[in-house]
């Protein structure tokens, strides 16, 4: 008897939508544990939107995507600081070599 997928992205999109997605370089005075926690949000974005679709699960891929988009426009976003969204979508429409 195979299992349902518990549905975890609602609850994991209402705790990170409050992670910095943008930062501001060192050598602008930007804050390094800022920088890290974008970092760190921004990896684990890219991990997400390159996998889920090898999963099949394309909707929360779509889902994420929105949410990267959302958490950039709300961002306090100056010309100066570093934002992840060509990365992301790069990393969502990137072709697989793991076939569907």
């Amino acid at each position: 008897m195979q299992r349902e997928p518990v549905p975890r992205l609602p609850s994991f999109i209402k705790t990170f939508r409050d992670e910095p997605l943008l930062y501001r370089p060192l050598h602008q005075a930007g804050d390094p544990h800022l920088m890290l926690r974008a970092s760190l949000a921004q990896t684990i974005l890219q991990g997400l939107v390159r996998n889920l679709p090898r999963q099949g699960l394309v909707r929360e891929t779509y889902q994420l995507l929105r949410l990267a988009r959302r958490m950039e426009q709300s961002a306090n976003r100056r010309p100066t600081h570093y934002g992840i969204r060509s990365l992301v979508f790069r990393a969502a429409c990137a072709p697989s070599s793991t076939p569907y």
